[in-house]
């Protein structure tokens, strides 16, 4: 069996200084992403870095690129209408709150103006109309 680590490549990125703390910043990427080892599933590449503490070790930032060549990127209903792949950049960060670390944001990037909102038309016969909710019709 292959682990998920032996489909990732890592690499030493050096120190760096984020709000004064000293940071290692670590970079991956994965050689074939496939539904095991990536999400989304239809990424063609995915690089990122991860950004750790040498003092405590904590992680206190992660940044990853995917490029998305499917049709249903982040799993909703944006697909795109061109063969152009859209990229996608996620960045997570961690900020210290007494002696430990906490969600401090994250970042939802989907670079390719040709994606386009899917929804789905349901058509219900006899539906129960229930008393405070609203109804819209087209």
């Amino acid at each position: 069996d292959e682990s998920i680590n032996d489909e990732y490549t890592f690499i030493d990125k050096g120190i760096t200084n984020i709000d004064g703390r000293e940071i290692q910043v670590i970079g991956f990427s994965v050689e074939t992403p496939t539904r095991a080892n990536v999400y989304p599933a239809d990424a063609k590449s995915c690089v990122g870095e991860i950004y750790v503490d040498t003092q405590n070790k904590a992680v206190v930032q992660y940044h990853v690129t995917y490029e998305l060549v499917g049709t249903n990127y982040l799993g909703y209903n944006l697909v795109s209408n061109s063969s152009t792949p859209a990229t996608l950049e996620i960045l997570v960060t961690y900020k210290p709150f007494e002696s430990k670390y906490i969600l401090g944001g994250v970042s939802v990037t989907v670079a390719n103006k040709r994606l386009e909102f899917v929804t789905t038309d349901v058509i219900i016969d006899g539906a129960e109309v229930i008393e405070g909710r609203q109804y819209i019709e087209r």
